[in-house]
């Protein structure tokens, strides 16, 4: 599986190009490299390896990645560690069919959400530059993470936001000093432009994606029968857009309301991240299934919510989601009796609608539930129900 890893041997590649002194990494038509272009020169020790040994290296890499974010939720989330294998085990299965799907290709996603995840909790930590750089560094992978500074800023994390975007200047700014500072501007330029052009790409399960496929007779593949259509209305291009506009703002909006509430205690705040995770699944312009892997975070952190309080009034329901989460993602997927099957199971982006369930979940929990906001967890404050029991 991992000496099979399509997305690293790109990686790869493009490293070997930057010792060859070719910098045209950003060529249209095939499998290209899309990251800015000091990721590429993080790709050069791999580049000296063997692509069989640098793609098992590679793949050595997530399961360490996997196993240490499930490690730092359980320190978020305050819980005694005899529970990290049924964490470990219950998100993994939820979201199993993205990440075997991503370590499979060999694409760096599920190693962006490591850094995040490691970025959150050193900055719980009381870090900062560190914490900054990991963030920066992720950014420069996927620009999504950007949606963190916003909400550090939101919560006046000042420090945490300028850091950032000295190291984001830091990465764009170095392979200047290697290739030559028009280059590095000149590539600096088509990462941006390869950036904004994912968003026409014809497989997306992201919000864009789903609506232009529901909304308009607009296929995932237009230039082959590979895709079936699936749409319900057939409006203008331009209606969607504007659907797609209002309807990301509204997400934004909800998303402030739930940033809003005070937290107590380190519960909340990995809530919250966990609810900004998948927010970044729905925002995108484009989302590809594996990155669905993302998903592993949030997951983790409701399970570990379950266990923290099984006395909770949404427990049913978040259940409910996980179970739900768990047939779209992992079970149904390896149940499609054959490739007509499966390609129809993806043109109907079953995975947009788990994320969705998941959001939709943590916002619950942040908004009308008071976990964490008053001792003992008390439900609703208008009620006078005893509190659940809580590991301690």
């Amino acid at each position: 599986m991992a000496v099979q890893a399509v997305d690293f041997s790109v990686y790869c590649s493009a490293a070997k190009q930057l010792l060859g002194h070719d910098y045209d990494l950003y060529r249209q038509g095939g499998l290209a490299f899309r990251y800015a272009p000091v990721i590429a020169f993080a790709f050069i020790p791999f580049s000296f390896l063997p692509l069989a040994a640098a793609a098992f290296l590679w793949y050595l890499l997530k399961i360490a990645a996997l196993i240490a974010i499930a490690g730092m939720v359980m320190k978020l989330m305050n819980l005694e560690d005899k529970h990290f294998w049924k964490i470990l085990v219950f998100s993994l299965l939820i979201t199993g069919g993205y990440i075997v799907e991503e370590i499979h290709t060999g694409n760096i996603h599920f190693l962006v959400l490591f850094l995040i995840v490691l970025a959150l909790f050193q900055v719980e930590r009381g870090k900062i530059v560190f914490p900054s750089f990991l963030m920066a560094v992720a950014i420069c992978i996927k620009v999504t993470p950007f949606l963190f500074l916003l909400y550090f800023a939101l919560a006046r994390r000042w420090k945490i936001c300028l850091f950032c975007f000295l190291w984001l200047a830091v990465l764009i700014l170095a392979p200047g000093f290697f290739i030559g500072w028009e280059k590095n501007l000149d590539l600096a330029k088509n990462w941006m432009d390869t950036a904004v052009a994912r968003a026409e790409e014809p497989v997306n399960h992201s919000l864009n994606g789903v609506l232009f496929k529901y909304l308009t007779e607009k296929k995932m593949e237009p230039e082959t029968e590979k895709y079936p259509r699936v749409n319900l209305l057939n409006l203008r291009v331009g209606i969607v857009k504007w659907i797609w506009l209002l309807t990301s703002a509204l997400i934004l909006f909800l998303l402030y309301k739930a940033l809003l509430r005070k937290c107590g205690e380190k519960e909340c705040v990995a809530l919250k991240y966990a609810l900004l995770t998948v927010s970044l699944l729905l925002l995108s312009p484009h989302d590809s299934r594996i990155y669905f892997s993302t998903l592993f975070f949030p997951c983790a952190v409701l399970v570990a919510f379950l266990y923290k309080y099984s006395g909770s009034e949404f427990r049913a329901f978040l259940l409910s989601v996980l179970g739900l989460s768990f047939i779209l993602n992992t079970l149904l997927p390896a149940l499609m009796p054959g490739r007509r099957a499966s390609l129809v199971y993806e043109t109907l982006s079953p995975y947009f609608f788990s994320a969705l369930f998941i959001w939709i979940a943590l916002w619950l929990v942040l908004c009308y539930s008071n976990p964490i906001y008053s001792r003992g967890f008390a439900m609703r404050r208008n009620r006078g129900a005893d509190p659940p029991r809580r590991d301690e």
